[in-house]
């Protein structure tokens, strides 16, 4: 119990440290360098205290199977392909577009009338 408190605060400022970052504040500020490095701290206390309990919440023997570990590649390379084609598309549809409808009223009236 006491480490999924642990786990819940450290996870919550190392988020919060992440979401200030460069955006309220700049990175080398206190107001996200405290949040951020006691957040990992909190995680990696986690980890510690987990790995010596008597009923882990995590229990890290199933964690180091070759069928967990292919799950957790799988899983991590599927979310950095649905966001590069999030990416791609966003930077795609933010190009500028030809209307094709006015191209062709220019070319026509271009043609019609005298170069001079």
């Amino acid at each position: 119990m006491c480490s999924n408190l642990i786990f819940i605060a450290a996870s919550t400022s190392a988020i919060l440290g992440l979401t200030w970052g460069g955006v309220a504040y700049e990175w080398t500020s206190y107001k996200v360098l405290v949040p951020l490095i006691l957040g990992l701290a909190g995680i990696v206390l986690f980890v510690y205290l987990e790995r010596y309990a008597k009923h882990p919440t995590v229990p890290f023997d199933i964690l180091t199977t070759r069928t967990a570990i292919a799950g957790y590649i799988t899983t991590f390379l599927h979310s950095v392909v649905v966001l590069a084609v999030r990416e791609l598309s966003l930077s795609l549809s933010s190009l500028p577009r030809i209307d094709t409808d006015n191209l062709r009223y220019s070319v026509l009236l271009a043609n019609l009338l005298p170069s001079g």
